[in-house]
């Protein structure tokens, strides 16, 4: 069995995918941050060989970890991927975005199978349904950090999955890992909460990205992929999702007027359906 190593595994979808993956017997190695005082969901859980504490950002310690795990797929979750912090902290957006990847792909074998997150901020407030081969106008540092990332693999490797996300969520039992988990966990508490009723995109349920990510061990399509839902508000994604887990919404979601950005995200996801036979509800 080909090894497996997860970056990021100490984030939210890192995390997910190595239980994920591990529940079904892969052989998968994750990395998690150095720092102490690093967020993470799954180094306190195991604490065994397969989790490796590594700065990514230093190419020795990345050289040192390809060597050590010989990994024949990576997914490369580390990331700093919060928007508005990026527009913030831009150097440590680099550090953690095109500088990290720069030093992964420089190590690895070059006939590895690499999955990468990018991001659907990559489109920048379009007015028309975007596919992968749209002209990029980027939506702010981050994006435009994303954007470099995806010219480098694309230029050095063969066999990648380039994943643009829009959110990720579970169902609200953690209200930390997005919006709408938080959203949810507010109305499980019987709270009233005020979403966007204007602001349209995609979104992604945890539990079949994970689906979707085990499929792309056996495929060999590879390329740049939109990844996600059909098209929702706001307000009307957290009414199907409350409905699914019998959430009572009544009198309490109250649909207000949005002024982030993107306003409408037309995220055309016919590729993935078309090559993979997938749907994301």
């Amino acid at each position: 069995m080909n090894n497996i190593l997860i970056t990021g595994a100490g984030g939210f979808v890192g995390s997910n995918l190595f239980y994920f993956l591990k529940k079904k017997n892969f052989l998968v190695f994750g990395t998690v941050n150095k720092s102490k005082n690093k967020r993470s969901k799954v180094k306190k859980k195991i604490k065994n060989n397969k989790i490796i504490k590594c700065d990514l950002s230093n190419p020795i310690e990345v050289k040192r970890l390809i060597k050590k795990v010989k990994p024949k797929v990576i997914y490369h979750f580390a990331a700093l991927a919060d928007h508005n912090f990026s527009e913030k902290n831009k150097k440590l957006c680099k550090k953690n975005n095109s500088q990290i990847t720069k030093n992964i792909i420089k190590y690895i074998d070059k006939d590895a199978k690499f999955i990468f997150l990018s991001s659907d901020k990559v489109y920048s407030r379009n007015s028309k349904i975007s596919p992968e081969n749209t002209n990029l106008k980027p939506l702010g540092y981050l994006a435009r950090e994303k954007i470099k990332c995806e010219k480098m693999i694309e230029k050095k490797l063969s066999k990648y999955f380039i994943l643009r996300l829009p959110i990720v969520h579970y169902n609200g039992k953690d209200n930390k890992n997005s919006i709408i988990d938080n959203f949810l966990h507010k109305l499980k508490k019987n709270e009233k909460i005020k979403v966007f009723k204007n602001v349209k995109r995609s979104f992604l349920k945890i539990n079949e990205f994970n689906i979707f990510l085990e499929l792309l061990l056996s495929s060999d399509k590879y390329g740049i992929y939109n990844v996600g839902s059909r098209l929702f508000s706001y307000t009307n994604r957290i009414k199907k999702i409350s409905k699914i887990y019998k959430i009572n919404t009544k009198n309490k979601v109250i649909g207000v007027v949005g002024k982030i950005h993107p306003l409408i995200q037309n995220f055309n996801t016919s590729k993935i359906k078309k090559n993979f036979k997938i749907f994301f509800s």
